[in-house]
């Protein structure tokens, strides 16, 4: 698995940012046994109108996530607008002026977020299948 997500080429950053009309952010919780019950946090970022993703942080506790994640994007990205839900980290990280908290407005990202957690057993909720490294559980996200 970790040979496999290796081989995944990291993009190097641009020269000029791209543009992107709509964005959506929303977090997803997993847990891993050296964090001792520490629950960590993974945050995915997907392009409304490409439907492709932009950015992902893993495996950070709270906050350090969404900053991670954000500037990545700010790096990246011009993005007009960004979708949420209302959690409170991205109300910190995010300009007010481009930032929208709406249930409506993170539809597609939700459900892929659904989907991981019906197809990778180890962020299932409650399983006894979990990873015990930071890195086989990056490396299965990267996949």
């Amino acid at each position: 698995i970790k040979a496999e997500a290796d081989k995944i080429p990291v993009e190097p950053l641009p020269t000029k940012k791209q543009k992107v009309a709509t964005a959506e952010l929303d977090e997803f919780w997993s847990f891993a046994p050296q964090l001792k019950g520490e629950p960590a946090m993974d945050m995915v970022c997907l392009g409304c109108t490409q439907k492709t993703h932009l950015g992902i942080s893993e495996w950070s506790p709270y906050n350090a996530s969404c900053k991670k994640l954000c500037d990545e994007l700010f790096t990246r990205y011009d993005i007009r607008r960004y979708n949420t839900d209302g959690w409170k980290s991205y109300s910190k990280m995010l300009p007010p002026s481009r930032h929208r908290i709406s249930k409506k407005g993170t539809q597609r990202i939700e459900r892929q977020n659904l989907n991981f957690r019906t197809h990778i057993k180890r962020l299932n909720r409650r399983t006894i299948c979990f990873s015990t490294s930071e890195i086989m559980h990056d490396a299965v996200i990267k996949l």
